[in-house]
């Protein structure tokens, strides 16, 4: 953004000659009245003083920086002074509003200069705080990202069904019923040997299958019955 003026009035410029000790018109010898304009670069930060005489020429009569530390003194109403580091200059204003407004403006781009610098001239590029905000911001953002993408998984893990339970393992089956053999028609000996058979059977029967108990009691019953009636 270039110059723009914020203040514009009408004065006669002045110089004072240290060698005759008094004000003589800038510019020429004849006095003669000037548009007085104060300019600002907003990039820069830069104020200046810009005078024109309104004659046919326009000649340049004053381009003045206003920089810090200057002392800018209204030494009446109407004629205000300030020193720069070559010269002084002067202006004797047409009216008294002309030149409240030019002190007001000229107050307020002295404060300006003078204050502690905040920030660097504009640069092309980014500073190297714009940078360290930029790498911050992105930061953030990956971590804003991944805390999503992570509650998204959790979500899904929380409304999925539970797995079916794995099927029960196969029992294996249960022995076939071990009935006692009694053989019919036996000699005496032979069916006291026969019973003899019959103990140890069951006796191996219990040791296997003990939760059979009473099923093999009435077993035994039954095959001591069918001998008894065979002898």
């Amino acid at each position: 953004m270039g110059e723009s003026s914020i203040c514009q009035v009408r004065a006669t410029v002045m110089l004072y000659d240290d060698n005759s000790k008094r004000w003589v018109p800038a510019g020429s010898d004849s006095t003669s009245i000037s548009r007085v304009q104060i300019y600002h670069n907003p990039s820069a930060n830069t104020f200046r003083v810009v005078g024109r005489k309104l004659q046919a020429d326009q000649q340049v009569v004053i381009n003045c920086p206003i920089i810090k530390g200057m002392k800018y003194n209204q030494a009446t109403p109407n004629f205000h002074q300030w020193r720069d580091h070559k010269q002084v200059w002067g202006l004797n204003f047409g009216s008294k509003e002309d030149a409240t407004l030019f002190a007001n403006t000229m107050t307020h781009a002295l404060d300006t200069v003078s204050a502690p610098a905040v920030a660097g001239p504009a640069q092309n590029g980014p500073t190297a705080q714009q940078l360290e905000q930029q790498r911050r911001l992105e930061r953030q953002k990956q971590e804003q990202q991944e805390k999503e993408r992570l509650e998204r998984e959790r979500q899904a893990t929380v409304s999925a069904p539970p797995a079916p339970p794995a099927p029960p393992a196969t029992s294996p089956a249960p022995p076939a019923p071990h009935h006692l053999q009694v053989h019919p028609h036996l000699p005496l000996g032979d069916a006291h040997l026969h019973l003899h058979h019959l103990h140890l059977e069951v006796w191996f029967h219990l040791h296997l299958h003990p939760h059979r108990l009473q099923e093999a009691v009435e077993e035994v019953e039954v095959a001591v019955e069918m001998i008894w009636l065979q002898l």
